[in-house]
């Protein structure tokens, strides 16, 4: 290209523009998600922003996915995307490569023998080991109908190397998928799988980062799965600066650190912040003298990620007027567990108090007017909304003309309330909102007097 002539830079041109189109269409791999059947309305949102914070591209058909299934097939540009996003997914199980699929094990093989040899060579030299796995949904397969299945697909299959249960080189799955519901599950599956698995999904670190062994933990920490899953929403990155102005004990505050990011919270109640309230553990009757955030940090391996915690108003801007935020996590209190405090916007009657109590409307659209101002663009805003079920619309969600609503997800508490986990992104410079009161939003303020009602009919 550089020794080239001037007459020939329009071909070249035309080169360029024909590799890069090329690129363009390079072939993608197909993969298998196998998540776990847990927290089942938030695995599709948390795939697509683990995704995106690992800069994957990722295609999927919304149709072949159910809440009741853990099986779906999508489409990455290499291993290594996947590779990424396994290593943030907690509610993923493992991936597949997906080397065939069918209704029945006859298109299983006629799939395999299409197969090119290129992608099988690597697999069939005889001094690699292997092992296989067989599963299935809804049912549970007895090791002779386990073994049938391992003989049946290696007849598929030109592989030379040894079976090594404990060590192998390469683990290959054939899943096979009855449907969604156990009760009227079919004498034979639906669709069949095999594949080569990738790696295997972040499923132990909620048990790593349990709040059971947590040095500081209170009433309303935050336990450890969902608060990264609250991270990969907000597609907590190394680097990034992430804060949490109700950060209470600071659990979502680990989950980002984790992800490495380096992090901050506010929080109006000073003696939490300092560990001098009433201990929450059954057997303890006060804190430790280093039960505090920073402890919490040390436990993990974190502190070199961990800014400061300061004693704040969520209601009081205490910030510099510019963006200063990849991410805001947070969990407000809804007055159950813990009451509703904050710094009133006009003046109060008991002008002795520190603290007075307003409403959840208020703080949801507080929050969401300093989550807007204080964001960077494309930052992301993660929080939780109690709602009684069969109130709610989506209209009541709050909203804010600088922030755009990505994903709404739903874990249920009771048979009449569920809390929705909500994903917002700032789409455009800040805009303060004169509409911030808004009358949908008021049906919210009701929300800890209808979780305590008598009427069990809600």
């Amino acid at each position: 290209f550089l020794r080239c002539k001037k007459r020939d830079w329009k071909s070249l041109s035309e080169v360029s523009e024909a590799m890069h189109a090329c690129l363009q269409r390079r072939a993608w791999q197909s993969f298998l998600c196998v998540f776990a059947q847990e927290h089942a309305d938030f695995r599709l949102q948390e795939l697509v922003s683990a995704a995106r914070a690992t800069n994957s591209e990722l295609k999927y058909d919304p149709k072949d996915y159910s809440n009741k299934n853990p099986y779906l097939m999508i489409q990455l540009q290499s291993e290594d995307d996947a590779s990424r996003i396994l290593k943030r997914s907690v509610l993923m199980k493992l991936m597949v490569e997906l080397w065939a699929h069918g209704r029945s094990y006859d298109e299983l093989k006629t799939s395999l023998e299409s197969l090119p040899l290129e992608q099988l060579r690597p697999f069939t030299r005889s001094d690699y080991t292997f092992k296989f796995v067989a599963s299935a949904f809804p049912k549970k397969l007895s090791a002779p109908k386990q073994r049938e299945l391992f003989d049946r697909v290696l007849s598929f299959l030109p592989f030379k190397g040894k079976v090594d249960l404990t060590n192998p080189k390469h683990t290959f799955y054939v899943l096979e998928d009855y449907g969604d519901d156990p009760n009227l599950a079919p004498p034979h599956p639906h669709r069949v799988f095999f594949g080569r698995m990738v790696s295997r999904g972040q499923r132990h670190l909620g048990t790593l980062y349990s709040v059971k062994t947590r040095h500081f933990i209170g009433n309303t920490s935050m336990d450890a799965e969902l608060s990264l899953l609250m991270a990969n929403q907000g597609k907590v990155r190394p680097g990034d600066v992430v804060m949490d102005p109700y950060a209470g004990t600071g659990g979502v505050l680990v989950a980002a650190a984790h992800f490495g990011a380096h992090v901050m919270g506010t929080d109006i109640n000073r003696e939490l912040l300092h560990g001098r309230t009433k201990s929450t553990r059954g057997m303890s009757v006060c804190r430790g003298r280093d039960e505090n955030m920073r402890a919490n940090m040390r436990q993990y391996g974190l502190e070199h990620l961990y800014l400061d915690m300061l004693v704040a108003d969520s209601t009081k801007c205490v910030w510099r007027g510019q963006e200063l935020f990849d991410a805001i996590l947070t969990d407000p209190p809804y007055g159950v567990r813990e009451r509703i405090a904050g710094g009133s916007r006009s003046p109060s009657p008991d002008q002795n108090s520190e603290e007075s109590k307003y409403k959840l409307s208020g703080m949801f659209t507080n929050l969401l007017e300093f989550s807007a101002r204080f964001l960077v663009l494309g930052g992301r805003l993660v929080y939780w909304l109690p709602v009684v079920k069969n109130e709610f619309k989506r209209s009541f969600l709050p909203s804010h003309p600088s922030l755009e609503l990505v994903a709404c997800s739903e874990q249920p508490l009771q048979r009449f309330v569920a809390r929705l986990l909500i994903t917002m992104e700032k789409q455009r410079p800040w805009i303060q909102d004169s509409t911030r009161a808004k009358e949908e939003l008021a049906i919210h303020d009701q929300f800890r007097e209808k979780y305590f009602t008598s009427d069990k009919s809600l």
